[in-house]
């Protein structure tokens, strides 16, 4: 991380990957989020969190890739439900 920043400081570009996003938040002023191949999210850090109103990029990257369908959840119960009948 200490040297990514040091990188960064005389204007070179990092890549860093990570799922560990804590990290991402400490070490990157831009993110580019995944996921299942796509892209989420591609702006600053601090760009996200004002966009979200959340304070961690953890936070942030669950917002974006929280889709909850509760009709499709309705049916996953059922079916679990009639399987162990």
């Amino acid at each position: 991380r200490q040297r990514a920043a040091a990188l960064a400081r005389r204007g070179s570009a990092c890549l860093y990957s990570s799922n560990v996003l804590e990290l991402g938040d400490k070490a990157c002023d831009r993110v580019i989020a995944m996921h299942r191949g796509g892209v989420v999210a591609n702006d600053p850090v601090e760009a996200l969190r004002r966009m979200m109103t959340l304070g961690s990029l953890e936070a942030v990257f669950s917002q974006l890739v929280l889709r909850v369908d509760p009709e499709r959840t309705a049916v996953d119960i059922a079916d679990v439900v009639a399987d162990h009948a």
